[in-house]
């Protein structure tokens, strides 16, 4: 569990940018304009042509559904407000707008040439702005009463090359259905919950290394004590004990009837002068040789006696 909690508390810098891409991900596409589906059917058509499907982009507030004939409309024949070019059957106009630098006569706003195109009677308006990008500010930038459409690049190039090419086409506009998209609110909710989340998996992970490292401070520092109980001793291969404290009982270190004790750590014989280490066992080995061993292990290597027993009857 301590190690789950360690990995999870190592994750959060990756968790934290995740859900921040995630939540500013649908903040963003909340804030983006409404997609429009552009269905095409030619009529007349001699080759057997299926329905085919373009997107677009709702200018504003506009969004909704249209059908009707293609029809285009020059940006010039939009100037003339007179009641005489109102005409009465179901179109879409389609609009191609001219690039800035042309320096076509802007007779009237481009927000009102939308709106006088579909009080001519057209059921939408489809506005190419492949060669003026910035008419998007405009035409946002108002209310419509009827779907106003904006394309550009190849699916504007598919929609001129139709009447360009004097095909009939019979086209309806909707609303292209995405994803529920969330409100800023439920994404506050969101980075709220788990900033939750990652705070008490830091806090328990912090706790549990906390608790970790009092834990092993307490047992090296009662076994540099066991260990600083146990008896030492100079060697002296004439008997003569020359430590700070005697042996308590006979030398458990491996030796033979041709050779003086050795240490069963490094397997070398006792000189004298040398300091040893006499484990509660009995067993001797060199100090510098058995002390790391007895701070990692704390057992005797020969026979594993635990030195800690005498710590723990001490009271400590």
């Amino acid at each position: 569990m301590r190690l789950a909690a360690q990995r999870l508390a190592g994750l959060w810098p990756w968790l934290f940018t995740a859900v921040l891409q995630v939540a500013l991900g649908h903040a963003g596409l909340e804030a983006a304009a409404t997609r429009a589906l552009i269905k095409v059917t030619l009529l007349n058509s001699k080759a057997t042509v299926s329905p085919f499907t373009l997107e677009g982009v709702f200018a504003g507030s506009s969004n909704g559904f249209a059908e009707g004939k293609l029809m285009q409309s020059h940006p010039l024949s939009l100037c003339n407000t007179s009641e005489d070019e109102r005409q009465e059957s179901f179109f879409i106009s389609i609009v191609k707008l001219e690039s800035p630098e042309s320096k076509v006569p802007q007779c009237l706003p481009l927000l009102e040439k939308a709106r006088l195109a579909l009080n001519r009677g057209a059921q939408a308006v489809i506005f190419d702005i492949t060669d003026d990008l910035n008419a998007a500010v405009e035409l946002n930038s108002g209310i419509l009463k009827k779907p106003v459409v904006m394309v550009k690049a190849g699916v504007a190039e598919e929609l001129m090359g139709l009447v360009n090419k004097n095909e009939e086409a019979k086209v309806e506009i909707n609303i292209m259905m995405e994803t529920p998209k969330w409100t800023h609110y439920e994404v506050g909710i969101l980075l709220t919950v788990v900033s939750v989340v990652l705070a008490i998996i830091m806090i328990f992970a912090f706790r549990s290394r906390c608790r970790s490292n009092r834990t092993w401070d307490s047992v090296h520092q009662q076994t540099m004590r066991a260990i600083s109980r146990l008896e030492t001793r100079t060697y002296s291969s004439q008997g003569c004990s020359g430590g700070s404290h005697h042996s308590r009982g006979g030398r458990g270190s491996n030796s033979s009837s041709s050779s003086g004790p050795m240490c069963a750590i490094c397997l070398e014989e006792f000189l004298d002068g040398q300091d040893l280490r006499i484990i509660s066992c009995a067993h001797e080995f060199h100090k510098e040789c058995v002390d790391p061993w007895l701070l990692q292990h704390r057992t005797c290597p020969l026979c594993m006696h635990n030195i800690m027993g005498s710590e723990e009857e001490s009271g400590v």
